[in-house]
């Protein structure tokens, strides 16, 4: 054989392999086989991170017009980040080496989280564990007016250049042990700035984020003392008082909030809950309904505290409505079965 026929029968042998790998990913997948070829890859990696991680990326609802976005996922595992990968709307992710234990997988788009799901474990090798992403980009693009308003209220008060590095810096380490982290370096920085109410604030989130509620109401009434108005501050304290079962005190400066901006899901959300626990059923579905309106995704599990308030008024055919609307924005949603089972029976 000659010199270039060898040549050619060594790179016909790499693209058959090539191609087999690939069958046999797709192959694993439909069948629910191992699918990983080639051995433990995993030698250098940290103690535990063996794991393999894919998915295909799925967005719906996007117009040729429009300028594509850039799509990526990124992976945490125990609050810390692990990897980022770029990915176009409906191509394959992969992650190898992943920990096994505590994953948490967040959808990206522009930089924007607008998808999150958690992971307690992952198989280990040779099986390959996959999950895919649904998104619809009319709540991708919420999800990026959001940010932008977030964006814009930690960025009103106005710091040293010094000091706004370090709220930057502290905010990067948001996921880092449940936000212990960022509340730490958040914490040195209102020492060095006591009139940090935006700072303030973020720590607030993070103590009720952690079920710290009585903590949490206490710093965000020490931020509305420096600005009274600053609506981030008057949700979290209306969140706090929520849990704290505070509910006049609740409704008051939570209605104050939608004052400043009837247009927030989340202060709509919790103000429909407020009045929900209060007994005030019909201004609880009012608030409701209007946060599934400006985040239909996001919120749409409220439709099942609308249909809690309905089968508990004895209305079965409007909660069996609210579970059809539920499933519609969530075909694959955990408790589908019995879901279509309440509506089959109670249904018009």
């Amino acid at each position: 054989m000659t010199i270039i026929g060898r040549i050619v029968c060594v790179v016909a042998m790499f693209i058959a392999l090539t191609c087999s790998s690939f069958a046999q990913e797709d192959l694993g997948r439909e069948s629910g086989l191992p699918s990983r070829i080639g051995g433990n890859r995993c030698e250098s990696a940290p103690r535990g991170a063996t794991a393999t991680l894919q998915g295909t990326f799925n967005v719906t609802g996007m117009q040729n017009s429009e300028k594509p976005p850039l799509f990526s996922v990124a992976l945490y595992a125990g609050g810390a980040f692990i990897s980022r990968q770029r990915v176009k709307n409906g191509g394959t992710f992969y992650f190898y080496c992943v920990p096994n234990q505590s994953i948490f997988i967040i959808a990206e788009v522009n930089s924007t989280e607008v998808w999150n799901y958690s992971v307690n474990s992952l198989a280990s090798p040779p099986q390959t564990n996959f999950q895919d992403i649904y998104i619809t980009w009319s709540a991708s693009r919420d999800a990026i007016k959001r940010r932008n308003e977030v964006i814009s209220a930690r960025n009103l008060y106005t710091r040293t250049k010094e000091n706004q590095k370090r709220f930057e810096k502290a905010m990067e380490k948001l996921r880092e042990k449940n936000g212990e982290t960022t509340a730490k370096m958040l914490d040195d920085l209102v020492k060095l700035d006591p009139s940090d109410f935006v700072a303030l604030t973020e720590i607030g989130n993070i103590y009720c984020n952690n079920g710290h509620y009585a903590e949490g109401e206490l710093i965000f009434e020490r931020a509305l003392v420096l600005k009274s108005d600053f609506i981030n501050a008057l949700f979290g304290v209306g969140r706090a008082d929520l849990a704290l079962k505070k509910l006049d005190r609740a409704i008051d400066v939570l209605s104050q909030a939608r004052k400043q901006n009837p247009d927030s899901a989340d202060v709509n959300h919790y103000l429909g809950e407020a009045y929900l626990q209060n007994r005030q059923g019909t201004l609880a579905i009012q608030h409701m309904r209007r946060a599934i309106e400006l985040a239909p995704a996001e919120k749409a599990d409220l439709h099942l505290r609308i249909a809690w308030l309905y089968n508990a008024a004895g209305a079965k055919n409007l909660a069996a409505e609210e579970y059809r609307l539920l499933l519609k924005a969530k075909p694959n949603h955990p408790e589908k079965q019995k879901l279509e089972q309440y509506i089959a029976a109670n249904g018009q």
